[in-house]
């Protein structure tokens, strides 16, 4: 089956057809899945849904306008394999890779790691594509998804050792090579622009000498490198939502009624609907919300449309938008006890099977006052303040 989202002219269907081809040569599974921006081979899932492609498309959107480029011409080519298939191409990597023109990403790595493997693609496609270590994989880390970031007691190697990095599993293996590359890169582009990192990148070549880096830094930026690696970590607050994987459709807290309305199915060709790529026999629905001081406290599960408890089999996840303190809660059926939700971004994301119909009409109560017991009709206010049905 192939699934369309958008248009696709008749060049970009050649060079689909042609690269069906060799990739059948090469024991990868066909292209199947078409969108606007992208082609998508899996044998993991036996459809890839709308939101999956949408996913995908936001991304090399995203990426696009920060290198500011033009999205068009030659679609991206995207392959979700078994772990062990990607190992077999990407020299053992842990989550994929971009090699040959082509994206290959494991079912783990999907979620955090699919927008860094596509800025490798598009970087691929400018004279920048054969920078240094230090400077490749801190572009794809400063606009895709980020990092923890060390203490302040995390050891560090030696400057030249980020700078002599040659190929990623030595940046890798030095003492946060990825987190320091990501930072530092992320502050040239901030402080110089995009057009002068990627000029600078392509006079860097990977065999460029550490001096030689030096120097070029210098006459470049005006600073020196050793001064700014590790000079510069971003808040949470100059984080973007794709920096934290939070990208869902945003939905605001009723101020008065203290109440986060969702609604969603689970139909795989319903454009906000997202294959689930590790339990691949599930899909999910993600929302973002963002919760201020009056809103912080207890929110749970209240009220129920259609039935009195989540759909069986399917389950509510809420977490923070942060590369910090993630921690996620769940609520399922017959589980729906209060999570203290702390002012910030939040992702709620709602799975259950592919093959389900199973619909979501749902509202998130937040905090309320035991003795004023000022919730909905129908609802009473207990301990730890949130309002429950009555009945």
């Amino acid at each position: 089956m192939r699934l369309q989202v958008g248009d696709r002219n008749v060049i970009a269907r050649s060079v689909m057809l042609a690269t069906v081809g060799l990739a059948a040569c090469e024991g990868l599974p066909p292209l199947d899945y078409e969108s606007e921006h992208a082609l998508v081979g899996t044998t993991r899932v036996d459809e890839v849904c709308a939101g999956t492609l949408a996913r995908i498309d936001l991304a090399i959107e995203h990426i696009d306008e920060t290198l500011e480029r033009q999205t068009g011409g030659q679609p991206a080519e995207i392959y979700v394999l078994d772990r062990e298939r990607v190992y077999g191409r990407c020299n053992d990597v842990v989550k994929g890779c971009a090699y040959n023109g082509r994206v290959y990403i494991t079912p783990a790595g999907f979620d955090d790691a699919i927008v860094h493997e596509l800025v490798h693609e598009r970087i691929a496609r400018t004279p920048a594509r054969l920078s240094k270590a230090l400077f490749s994989e801190g572009i794809a880390e400063a606009i895709g998804e980020v990092r923890r970031p060390p203490g302040d007691d995390a050891p560090r190697s030696a400057v030249d050792s980020y700078i002599a990095a040659i190929w990623s599993s030595e940046l890798s293996d030095l003492s946060y090579g990825y987190f320091h590359a990501g930072e530092l890169v992320h502050a040239l582009m901030e402080t110089h622009g995009i057009a002068n990192v990627l000029a600078f990148m392509d006079e860097v070549k990977w065999a460029s000498s550490v001096d030689q880096i030096r120097q070029k830094y210098t006459a470049h930026f005006g600073t020196s490198i050793d001064d700014d690696l590790f000079a510069r970590v971003r808040t949470e607050e100059e984080l973007t939502r794709t920096n934290v994987v939070c990208t869902g459709l945003e939905v605001a807290v009723d101020p008065e009624r203290r109440r986060i309305h969702l609604q969603a199915d689970l139909a795989c060709d319903s454009p906000r609907v997202e294959n689930h790529w590790v339990s691949p026999d599930k899909v999910y629905v993600e929302w973002v919300v963002e919760i201020d001081e009056d809103q912080a406290g207890a929110w749970a599960p209240v009220r129920w449309i259609g039935d009195d408890m989540l759909p069986s089999g399917t389950l509510l996840e809420i977490e923070r938008c942060r590369r910090e303190d993630r921690k996620r809660r769940t609520w399922s059926n017959g589980r729906n006890q209060p999570v203290h939700l702390v002012p910030g971004l939040h992702r709620i994301r709602w799975y259950g099977p592919m093959d389900g119909d199973e619909t979501l009409d749902l509202e998130l109560g937040g905090r309320c006052d035991e003795i004023a017991q000022d919730c909905q009709d129908g609802e009473r206010c207990i301990s730890p303040g949130m309002c429950i049905p009555s009945g």
